[in-house]
């Protein structure tokens, strides 16, 4: 959908094979992980949809040195943890990790220590590096561009609330776009907003952070940052 590609160009289809048994599902977010993963797909015995968002060919904040040798492969579910932070943990996959990335930067500014979780591959999924984060930080928010309902947002939630719940703080949140639509510049749009909406949501999240001294800060009613 990026530059009103077309309406296929639009279509999110991981979740359409998401639950569909045999198959593995690979998103990369870095030049690196997109040579080594598809190395590792090659090789898996067993059939591998890969993804690379369009949206990163074109980012050059992602930009890498890649030499002529080739990667090690990455093992098919193995998450990547891009940022460490104890206050909160963001999960993302593909070109919204960074998403991801550029809401802990403003949120570092702020004094608040969020993770950044890069999942890397969707099936099999990472369980264990997403509930030993969500219980460490006790606040996780997944974004992903996808619907509310029915996305893989909702299943990667879901498996947080069953197996980590006593130790969420507030409920766990979701960053998805909301809205389905076969226009690609009302995707266009939706897509854009999605940093802010991840912005306040994060701001819900913790809006009051214990300091080391026994105080609390409170973090509700900051402004969203300009150009963001």
């Amino acid at each position: 959908g990026l530059r009103h590609a077309g309406p296929y160009h639009s279509q999110n289809t991981e979740p359409w094979f998401y639950r569909t048994a045999g198959l593995k599902i690979v998103v990369p977010s870095t030049p690196h992980d997109a040579r080594a993963l598809m190395a590792s797909a090659v090789a898996d015995p067993d059939p591998v949809l890969y993804y690379e968002h369009i949206a990163l060919y074109r980012d050059p904040r992602i930009r890498q040195v890649i030499g002529d040798d080739p990667p090690a492969p990455i093992p098919l579910g193995r998450s990547a943890l891009r940022r460490a932070g104890g206050d909160l943990v963001m999960i993302s996959y593909g070109a919204f990790v960074h998403v991801g990335l550029r809401v802990a930067e403003r949120l570092a500014a702020d004094g608040i220590e969020a993770s950044v979780l890069d999942l890397r591959t969707l099936v099999p999924l990472d369980r264990g590096a997403v509930l030993s984060l969500a219980r460490r930080c006790h606040r996780v928010l997944v974004i992903h561009e996808d619907s509310r309902t029915g996305g893989i947002g909702e299943s990667i939630a879901a498996t947080v609330q069953e197996e980590a719940f006593e130790h969420l703080a507030p409920s766990i949140r979701r960053c998805p776009i909301h809205r389905r639509s076969r226009s690609t510049i009302c995707r266009a749009r939706c897509r854009s907003s999605v940093p802010r909406g991840c912005w306040w949501r994060t701001r819900g999240l913790l809006r009051r952070i214990s300091t080391a001294a026994g105080s609390s800060r409170d973090t509700q009613n900051h402004e969203t940052p300009e150009n963001f």
